[in-house]
């Protein structure tokens, strides 16, 4: 899993805004799965990928579901984990770059909450 700083620099991709697309509201529906557009049921989870990338080519970066981001430095004694990106149940202005949670990692598994895999690749 990314750290959240690196969660942030993959999501920010470059730009200073609150979201790499910019500030408006009413441009998530392009990029993220959040309440309003998940669905009338109170929503859902959605296939990854049904909705425009980031410039770095990351889907979902905002909205379908909670990532849970590796602590660091790591801390064994703290039962609270970072989340980022909000998920389908979260409205828009949790949906931004530099919007962190912490959440109970003893707490049983939602569909809200998710995992994005990362790999750290070493220097030529």
């Amino acid at each position: 899993m990314p750290t959240e700083h690196e969660w942030e620099y993959v999501t920010r991709a470059g730009s200073s805004t609150s979201r790499f697309f910019g500030n408006a509201e009413s441009d998530l529906d392009k990029y993220a799965w959040f309440a309003r557009s998940s669905g009338p049921d109170g929503g859902h989870t959605w296939p990854v990928g049904r909705l425009r990338p980031n410039p770095m080519g990351l889907f979902d970066i905002y909205g379908n579901v909670d990532e849970w981001c590796e602590i660091w430095p790591p801390a064994a004694t703290s039962e609270l984990g970072p989340l980022r990106g909000g998920g389908y149940r979260s409205s828009a202005k949790f949906l931004r770059s530099a919007m962190p949670g912490r959440e109970s990692r003893l707490m049983k598994p939602y569909s809200y909450f998710g995992y994005r895999i990362a790999l750290t690749l070493e220097a030529p």
